[in-house]
């Protein structure tokens, strides 16, 4: 008997294609919240995303794929514990079973000390990379196609599956440029749209341009409250190939929430200006 068969409760809940095709995933869940630091019921987590993922439309149009076609093995839970050396022995135990035998493996949770016993299952090499060749933080990442583009303050990087021990490659594709805030960057037309600390660029994962002319440039960045830089946030308008660029402006002395779009259209590379009521995000 394995230590998946021994401590997962083997009751899955995510609804699968009856054929007998290799599963493209394996996930289980991990009921647990003992460590938790506000209030308890993160516990509750792995099967109220399990009803989510089953009671929404799943069908994903950037990639042609609906995922009720999609064979998914879901194991269940992990037993149930409120000590959390035993969560953490289980989940090492179990993970080390089935990492080497899943396509991808899953794990829902719970709270963040569950971590600790997934990782612990990994050679102590294994994915881990070095970005320490600029001083910024990483800030946020988006796939490029086939490709992960990770974004740090001050570079940009490329993150490719190579498998082996490494299981991802990295490479720099810009040391002069980085993002100015998470959700600072958005897909269009096999490129990215990126506000940086001071520019609006493009690039499609070789070459980068500039968008915006020194005009736009200086009304845009001078317009940014310098205190609320970081809830700079860009949405993307598809229908009508616009890009917002949302940010806090220098005179709002209401709220820390955005009040101002500058916009650009991809199709006539036109800006705009638009007033906004203060927004926090726009999906």
């Amino acid at each position: 008997m394995s230590y998946a068969d021994l401590y997962l409760t083997n009751s899955p809940k995510i609804i699968s294609p009856t054929d007998d095709s290799e599963p493209v995933a394996t996930l289980f869940g991990i009921p647990f919240d003992s460590t938790h630091s506000y209030k308890p019921g993160c516990r509750f987590g792995p099967d109220v995303i399990r009803d989510a993922f089953n009671n929404i439309e799943i069908f994903m149009p950037e990639f042609g794929v609906d995922l009720e076609h999609v064979n998914i093995q879901d194991l269940g839970n992990l037993e149930h514990t409120v000590v959390a050396q035993n969560m953490i022995d289980m989940v090492r135990k179990t993970t080390a079973d089935l990492k080497d035998t899943s396509n991808q493996l899953i794990i829902l949770g719970g709270e963040h000390s569950l971590t600790y016993g997934s990782y612990m299952s990994y050679p102590k090499d294994t994915g881990y990379v070095d970005l320490s060749q600029s001083a910024g933080f990483v800030i946020d990442c988006l796939p490029l196609g086939d490709v992960n583009i990770v974004y740090k303050e001050d570079s940009i990087w490329s993150m490719t599956f190579e498998g082996g021990q490494s299981i991802f490659g990295f490479r720099q594709l810009f040391s002069d440029v980085g993002i100015v805030a998470r959700h600072c960057v958005k897909d269009f037309d096999n490129k990215h749209f990126v506000v940086s600390e001071d520019d609006v660029f493009i690039h499609d994962g070789q070459t980068k341009q500039s968008i915006v002319d020194s005009q736009i440039r200086d009304e845009l960045f001078n317009s940014i409250h310098p205190d609320y830089k970081a809830r700079t946030f860009v949405a993307a308008d598809r229908e009508k190939n616009e890009m917002w660029v949302c940010f806090v402006s220098n005179t709002n002395d209401t709220n820390a929430f955005a009040d101002t779009a500058y916009v650009w259209n991809w199709r006539n590379n036109s800006w705009s200006k638009r007033d906004l009521p203060y927004t926090s995000y726009i999906a």
